[in-house]
């Protein structure tokens, strides 16, 4: 458990970074590109994001699962170059597919000029190896590189960014940093592997999985990202940037989550292998437990304080965005709840396919949503957000249906009821700070006392779902803080 500590305090610390960022960014691109900006920088992602799915296809998820579980160096390096091999084909070839797209079909100015600078994440998934570190179970080296290229990329937005007509170079800092972050790994690669030969044979033997895989990244992404491109296509750029900007606000926390869900599975993935399943059992649990934590403190407290934040943190003119956010509050739950039963029990597991049906399901469910809400009935962002949240929902509960192994889908049950105390939490602390009267004038001083109030509720809240139920945060916490007071004290000395 020492390797898993010490890696979820790795990510933990990067991720905390990974929420910050957006907390100063995100206020300040709202008023300067505003929401039409904001708005033709997501549906322009949104399009080059499809082929950014076929030049990775499943190697990301698949890639990991097969280095930790490769048994030797020699094992390994095998492994790596014909994966990579493959990664390198399909990137190249989305590549050279999306270059001939753009010159056929985006003929609006800025938005070709936008497209052409987003073949640049094409090419930085040429070069991404982050699953070969997660494989390894490295984190300390991937999280110092992303805090460097993160804290370049936002003083490079506050150094370049000043009005709506900079939205090309906003897009050109992203697309450059992308590529950077990718290139600046392969600078740790030496030690991690040794010369092998591959044939055609070598690389072949891993399409199958790979493809099998990328059915519920790409049904996954669909939806996603069809939201967005819907949106793009029935409703105008101001409902764009009212629901990118929802989608940022919640989904900062769930990068935690999710940034944190790859150390549980690398980790289960390697005691499946072992054969140490109480461990796996543990680690299973652990996920679940961490992820809900998180997210219901984040998520019901925005929704207690939607109506002073949205002006205060996105400015005037995204007041759509105080409802839009409570809905986005209930999908990043399902979105957990997703992540974990998918991460650390179908993929572990080798349940694949049972992963891709249910992916599936939930992109098509998705799809016929987005166009009703979206095309049909008109109600542009919140008919996006409605998709979604059914979508979402709809997975979480196929992928529990389809667990082939009964004692993991109780086991998986029995966790996610457990961590239902987690959201209970929440939802007290929400009502505690509607209810506490607060007439202070100063939006902001009353949004801090808010939060103040909040804080204090759900830690206390969580102290007591410890004691009925042990979890690895309070010692994750602990040790944080021990490193950190160790770190203070070597350098003063």
């Amino acid at each position: 458990m020492a390797k898993l500590r010490n890696n979820m305090i790795y990510q933990t610390v990067y991720n905390i970074l990974a929420v910050c960022i957006p907390l100063l960014t995100s206020p300040y691109l709202s008023r300067v590109l505003g929401a039409k900006g904001l708005g033709i920088y997501s549906y322009n992602y949104s399009i080059v994001n499809y082929f950014m799915l076929f030049a990775l296809l499943g190697v990301t998820t698949y890639g990991m699962r097969v280095i930790s579980q490769s048994k030797d160096k020699t094992e390994r390096s095998k492994n790596f170059f014909s994966i990579y091999s493959f990664q390198l084909i399909s990137s190249f070839a989305s590549l050279i597919v999306y270059l001939i797209f753009v010159a056929i079909f985006i003929k609006d100015e800025i938005a070709l000029t936008i497209s052409y600078i987003h073949a640049l994440y094409l090419v930085g998934e040429c070069v991404n190896i982050n699953w070969l570190f997660f494989g390894l179970e490295r984190y300390k080296s991937i999280v110092i590189r992303n805090i460097i290229i993160k804290l370049l990329t936002v003083t490079s937005t506050f150094a370049f960014v000043h009005k709506p007509q900079h939205v090309v170079i906003y897009v050109l800092i992203l697309a450059l940093s992308n590529v950077l972050s990718n290139l600046s790994i392969w600078l740790k690669l030496k030690g991690c592997l040794t010369r092998v030969k591959i044939t055609w044979a070598d690389i072949r033997v891993h399409i199958k999985p790979n493809l099998l895989l990328f059915i519920p990244v790409l049904a996954a992404s669909v939806y996603h990202i069809m939201d967005k491109t819907m949106l793009g296509m029935f409703s105008d750029n101001a409902n764009s940037g009212y629901y990118y900007n929802a989608d940022k606000l919640l989904n900062i926390p769930l990068v935690v989550v999710t940034g944190c869900s790859s150390v549980f599975m690398t980790r289960t993935c390697a005691l499946y292998k072992d054969n140490d399943i109480e461990n796996a059992k543990k680690t299973q649990n652990e996920s679940v437990f961490f992820g809900m934590c998180i997210i219901s403190a984040v998520a019901f407290g925005i929704c207690a304080v939607a109506s002073e934040f949205v002006p205060w943190f996105f400015g005037a003119g995204y007041n759509p965005c105080i409802t839009l956010v409570k809905y986005f509050a209930m999908i990043v739950i399902c979105k957990t709840l997703s992540t974990h039963t998918r991460s650390v029990f179908l993929i572990p597991e080798k349940n694949d396919r049972s992963y891709a049906i249910a992916i599936v399901i939930g992109a098509l469910i998705n799809l016929v949503a987005n166009y009703v809400l979206i095309a049909f009935l008109k109600l542009g962002a919140y008919g996006a957000t409605l998709a979604t949240l059914i979508a979402e929902f709809i997975v979480v509960m196929t992928q529990i249906m389809l667990m082939k192994n009964p004692k993991s889908r109780a086991f998986c049950i029995k966790g996610i009821a457990y961590s239902m105390l987690y959201v209970l939490a929440g939802a007290v602390m929400m009502v505690v700070i509607s209810i506490v009267p607060l007439n202070i004038a100063s939006l902001t001083l009353r949004m801090i006392v808010k939060v103040a109030i909040g804080v204090c509720v759900y830690l206390l809240e969580c102290i007591i779902i410890w004691r009925v139920k042990p979890s690895l945060m309070p010692d994750m916490i602990g040790e944080t803080i021990q490193q950190v007071k160790h770190k203070v004290l070597k350098n003063k000395m």
